[in-house]
């Protein structure tokens, strides 16, 4: 059975750099459901530690994880929405192996790393192996630590998920009958404390509100910005294709000069003339025969290499 220890954040705290300075990684990953204080929780954490600044180190894209982790020293990565980078059903993203190997090639830049994220399982398993703590945020002010188990050579169940889910289906069936039953996290095989925290500053709060307004706009507005510069390429794309001015070979040739993957250009373009009620398809629309365009290829890339 397992010791019942209480954490205070200042001995978490000094947890995370014992870590550091013994260089293992410290990769921290806090979950529980929304409005349970995943933040607060995180925000007081950092806020025990010397140069941690929120504007810098509260992030929520891929790109700014990968940025600062790869950039910084002994200091600090936030991300306060891991679900926008860590999606396991996004397991195949560019961006997001870049992460995982990111976290596994600078984990000597010994920085702490917190992400917040709903629910443990919905992370990508390979960013669940790199994750050293989880806090489990129960109920505000309170949350059930765990710490990944090592010696595992032979299996990747580094949270020892299969025993864990044996106890929580037994308590599930208790609490049925008792539903005053108290879980006894404790008993968790990863378990190694409870932690109690009190509620943020209405300062603070206002400053993280601040912060995440701010920076979750920036990344909509990037978003929005990448689909506007694609824009006139497939607009200029999609009349050629209406005239019937290209065929197979010249359409994938624009296609590798405005960078686009030729699978997604076909894709956005078959939507596109769905979308205006038109019948044919890229394939149906693409000429065969070179001679039998009205212009040559060669002015055709000229026009579309100036877009």
């Amino acid at each position: 059975m397992a010791k019942i220890v209480a954490w205070t954040l200042s001995e978490l705290a000094e947890l995370f750099n014992q870590r550091r300075k013994n260089q293992y990684d410290c990769n921290v990953l806090v979950t529980g459901l929304t409005g349970k204080g995943k933040s607060t929780v995180i925000l007081k954490l950092l806020n025990r530690f010397e140069g941690f600044k929120p504007f810098k180190h509260q992030v929520y894209s891929r790109e700014d994880t990968i940025m600062l982790l790869r950039n910084q020293k002994f200091s600090f990565c936030w991300n306060d929405e891991l679900i926008e980078v860590g999606y396991k059903r996004e397991h195949w993203n560019k961006l997001q192996i870049e992460l995982i190997k990111t976290l596994t090639q600078y984990r000597c830049n010994w920085n702490i790393f917190a992400g917040a994220l709903p629910v443990f399982f919905t992370l990508d398993k390979e960013l669940q192996k790199l994750f050293a703590i989880n806090i489990d945020v129960t109920k505000r002010g309170e949350a059930v630590v765990h710490m990944r188990l090592a010696g595992r050579r032979y299996s990747d169940d580094f949270w020892d998920v299969k025993h864990n889910a044996k106890l929580e289906e037994k308590w599930s069936k208790i609490r049925q009958i008792n539903p005053k039953f108290t879980i006894p996290y404790h008993k968790y095989s990863t378990f190694v404390g409870y932690l109690y925290w009190n509620d943020i500053t209405e300062k603070q709060r206002k400053r993280y509100e601040e912060i995440r307004d701010i920076k979750k706009r920036k990344m909509e507005e990037d978003k929005m910005s990448d689909e506007e510069k694609s824009k006139p390429f497939y607009e200029k794309l999609f009349d050629m294709l209406i005239k019937k001015e290209l065929n197979r070979g010249t359409f994938e040739k624009i296609c590798i000069i405005g960078n686009k993957k030729i699978a997604n250009a076909r894709a956005t373009l078959n939507k596109e003339l769905k979308n205006k009620g038109i019948k044919e398809r890229v394939n149906d629309l693409l000429k065969i025969e070179m001679e039998d365009l009205p212009e040559s290829n060669q002015e055709i890339l000229k026009e579309l290499e100036d877009i």
